[in-house]
């Protein structure tokens, strides 16, 4: 066999490598099974058609990724519909949020992706100026299964 012989089939086993490679990735990176239905038990509305309080509340998430809505748009992570549900999605869903019971709610997200638990405990949720004096806290935490040590 030559020389140049030799060397076109090398550069076309790495061609076919390559595009292997990238098809693979493509596939991995792209093509996900997608769910239908409901992600768990119909919410009775009769629980949100009044205030749960009239007291100041302040909401805090604490987390990595999960919790900052990473790959999520704005206003469409879960810590983001827990305050209030995009006015574009689920019509059954539509007030079925902690905004709507609490009408003096506020939150803040001090999530990072990335982080560690030993991370939050250094971070004090009144870094934002929130008063914290005569205001009920829900804090919601979350941490991806790898966290969880």
């Amino acid at each position: 066999m030559s020389a140049k012989l030799k060397r076109l089939i090398a550069i076309l086993a790495a061609g076919i490598v390559l595009i292997g490679t990238a098809l693979f990735y493509l596939f991995i990176s792209f093509v996900h099974p997608m769910g239908h239905g409901p992600a768990g038990p119909n919410v009775s509305r009769d629980l949100f058609s009044s205030p749960w309080t009239g007291r100041p509340v302040l909401l805090v998430g604490i987390g990595d990724s999960v919790t900052a809505g990473f790959g999520a748009r704005r206003g469409y992570s879960y810590f983001d519909r827990l305050v209030a549900n995009p006015p574009d999605e689920f019509v059954d869903m539509s007030g079925i949020c902690l905004g709507t019971v609490m009408p003096r709610l506020q939150f803040t997200n001090l999530a990072i992706s990335g982080s560690t638990s030993l991370e939050h405990m250094e971070r004090d949720p009144n870094e934002r100026g929130y008063d914290t004096l005569r205001r009920l806290f829900l804090i919601e935490m979350a941490k991806s299964a790898s966290q969880l040590k």
